[in-house]
């Protein structure tokens, strides 16, 4: 009974995959399996690959792809039930299981190669070798054992009507084959076996007896045909002389080689400064911060070389025997992003510095490069508030009430003060009771009564009091502790202690970026309307150009008519010439009345060309001038913020929410936990433990998040 329903499964796996990839109709899939269990009924076990093939529904090709896809889900099945057990024990992780999957699912798209996990891991040096063999169930394990006899049957069935419908991993001939285990079997005979590579880019005709030489290089080639190999065939020649060579005992000829994919190469960026001048100091025997190793912090001068782009290599798909393309991995592109202070090269391979003062790296990775403004003491009523373009050093403290906006920020402590920066707020004492926002790091030795906004990573060596902290990263404070304060952070929380007995309850949220959401679509919003005023405005240079055309088609007509006139003149002058020998003085004063005439005209136009010029086409100009700056400005804020959201969006990519609250010591009752699917509150004290979102699919397809704690592995 048990075979006959895992039997049942498997038709059932392999008729979804029938339909999913549009092999089959529904109609032949359902007629299939009404033979395969008519046949069942009379008590012959009929394959339901056999029943497709014979019903000529696919061909033996795809249905060989499909019980490869087939056998990679079912393996996939078993390592997920396999792997609970080392995540029970603690011999990985969730991520490093997470990311072997991931490599499997890779190796079989691009190789069509079936790896266990454990073997992933073991490569990975994940899992012990003495745990390998835990994982995997034996060979003749009721489930593989099923899978094995489904395949056998559906060879045998095939084989009788001519047909290859069974993937055989392992050679059939005995141990001392010149065949590997990673090839496949697609004909068995007596005398002579044709084998594929399990990458698909290799066919091997492996010849066991002598008395194999009875085969033509006709029959080859239609054995070739009828698998749907195609390409990368040999010569001819070479089959015949393979052929009727004499030796005795197996050899083998390599039939058919296609194209291997050629990999490519993911862009980088070399940077030649301190990318991370401000860091928070080196961890002491894994523990500790030294909150006084910062390293030197980085200058600059002008054309001085800040980075340099080394470009992707794009890989080239391969071919493989069957002719079809085996697509290659897709690199990453990169770009450098420039912003205040910095000059990329044409070709876009080089930044330099556009000034002298301190480079850096923005959040969103923009380069910049800052001026420097140093206050010796306080920031008090001697310096009042600091609104400066650059990085700004307080040696002293930030004073109650001031405000300090520029591109970094460095002090010794801030009070109930205002910060805005750009960049990086590292503090060597304490931040109390201000309001900070910030699109980088916030680094302090403690944060008491304090709102905090960072776009990157919240740093604090020893406590987080009565604060309200939002961060786009992680949350540090594993030697420290958080009380009675509400916490959010896109990629997670670390802490020493969580809560007290005598405080209220911390609310925690991870896997959360409200305030990057908040600013992408602020970013999408300023440039659609940037989009707008720039449409706008060069809507009204053409309608400045159409009036400025107008008026010059105007002129020019007043400028014809000038010349018109002065023609008119000419022949009126050597007409009076004429009139100076004949006495006719009725004509002569005729003469002069029309010369005055057009002399007034031709003094009329003249005075109208002025009044155009003057009082319509040189304001036009002008302000055709000013609206095409406008229109540059205009443009330069647009590709801007349009820099601006593509660097934050991808930042954001490559930074995905990691719902994890890591504890090293203990997290009390009643804290909140909430993430982006779950919440909840604890019931009781915690000790060293990680608890995270985790994802669970039920039988009927629906996801069902929670949150769950497990030991922390020290």
């Amino acid at each position: 009974m048990i075979q006959r329903n895992r039997a049942k499964e498997d038709h059932e796996m392999l008729a979804k995959l029938l339909l999913k990839y549009g092999l089959a109709t529904k109609e032949q899939v359902l007629s299939a399996l009404a033979v395969a269990r008519r046949e069942e009924t009379k008590g012959v076990e009929e394959p339901l690959g056999a029943v497709l093939l014979q019903m000529g529904i696919v061909t033996e090709k795809q249905l060989q792809c499909v019980c490869q896809i087939r056998s990679f889900l079912m393996t996939r099945e078993q390592d997920k039930r396999s792997v609970e057990d080392l995540l029970k024990r603690g011999l990985c992780s969730p991520d490093q299981v997470t990311a072997a999957f991931h490599e499997q699912e890779i190796r079989f798209r691009k190789f069509r190669r079936i790896c266990r996990l454990s073997e992933i891991l073991a490569q990975q040096e994940r899992v012990p070798s003495e745990q390998r063999a835990e994982m995997h169930p034996p060979a003749n394990s009721s489930r593989e054992a099923s899978v094995h006899s489904e395949t056998e049957r559906d060879k045998g069935q095939a084989n009788q009507r001519g047909y290859v419908a069974a993937v055989d991993c392992q050679p059939s001939h005995g141990q001392g084959s010149v065949l590997g285990a990673n090839e496949l079997t697609l004909f068995a005979g007596a005398e002579s076996e044709l084998r594929v590579s399990d990458d698909g880019l290799q066919a091997f005709l492996l010849l066991k007896s002598p008395h194999a030489s009875g085969l033509t290089v006709e029959q080859v080639l239609a054995l070739l045909e009828s698998h749907g190999i195609a390409h990368g065939i040999v010569e001819e020649s070479r089959i015949a002389e393979f052929l009727d060579q004499p030796e005795t005992g197996e050899r083998i000829l390599e039939v058919a080689r296609g194209q291997a994919p050629v990999e490519g190469r993911d862009g980088s960026i070399e940077y030649f400064f301190e990318t991370d001048p401000l860091r928070i100091g080196a961890v002491k025997g894994g523990q500790r911060i030294d909150f006084k190793d910062r390293g030197e912090v980085p200058q600059v001068n002008e054309g001085e070389i800040l980075a340099r782009l080394i470009p992707t290599v794009e890989g080239q798909d391969g071919l493989n025997i069957y002719g079809l393309k085996t697509p290659v991995y897709k690199p990453k592109k990169l770009r450098l992003y420039c912003a205040e202070g910095v000059i990329l090269s044409e070709d876009g391979l080089e930044a330099r510095a556009r000034r002298p003062g301190r480079p850096k790296i923005s959040i969103d990775g923009r380069l910049v490069v800052e001026p420097e403004y140093v206050v010796q003491g306080d920031v008090n009523l001697a310096t009042g508030h600091i609104d400066f373009d650059g990085s700004i050093c307080v040696h002293g403290t930030v004073e109650d009430g001031f405000r300090v906006k520029g591109g970094s920020l460095s002090a010794k402590e801030i009070r109930k003060a205002q910060i805005e920066i750009a960049g990086d707020v590292v503090v060597k004492d304490g931040i109390i009771g201000a309001t900070v926002k910030t699109q980088g790091n916030v680094k302090a030795k403690f944060i008491q009564g304090a709102t905090i906004e960072a776009m990157g990573d919240v740093l604090v060596e020893s406590s987080i009091i009565d604060s309200t902290v939002a961060s786009c990263g992680t949350c540090f404070v594993r030697c420290g502790r958080i009380f009675s304060s509400m916490v959010q952070a896109k990629r997670g929380i670390e802490a020493k202690q969580i809560g007290s007995e005598q405080s209220r309850a911390c609310r925690l949220v991870v896997g959360i970026a409200a305030q990057l959401e908040v600013q992408l679509a602020e970013l999408k919003a300023l440039i659609r309307a940037s989009e707008r005023k720039i449409a706008r405005t060069e809507n009204a240079l053409r309608k400045l150009n159409g009036f400025r055309q107008r008026m010059e088609i105007k002129m020019g007509r007043l400028i014809q008519k000038q010349e018109d006139i002065l023609r008119e003149l000419r022949s009126l002058e050597e007409e009076a010439q004429e009139l100076e020998s004949v006495n006719n003085p009725a004509h002569v004063e005729q003469v002069k009345f029309s010369t005055i005439y057009f002399q007034s005209t031709f003094r009329d136009a003249e005075r109208k060309m002025n009044d155009i010029q003057d009082k319509r086409c040189a304001p036009v100009k002008a302000r055709m001038s000013d609206v095409k700056e406008k229109i540059v400005s205009l443009k330069d804020l647009h590709n801007e913020l349009t820099q601006r959201f593509e660097s934050l969006s991808t930042w954001a990519k490559e930074s995905p929410p990691l719902p994890v609250v890591k504890v090293y010591g203990a997290v009390l009752a009643g804290t909140q936990i909430r993430t982006a699917h779950a919440c909840t509150r604890l019931t009781k004290e915690l000790q060293k433990v990680v608890i995270r979102e985790s994802r669970e699919t039920s039988k009927g397809g629906m996801d069902d998040w929670r949150i769950t704690a497990r030991p922390l592995r020290s």
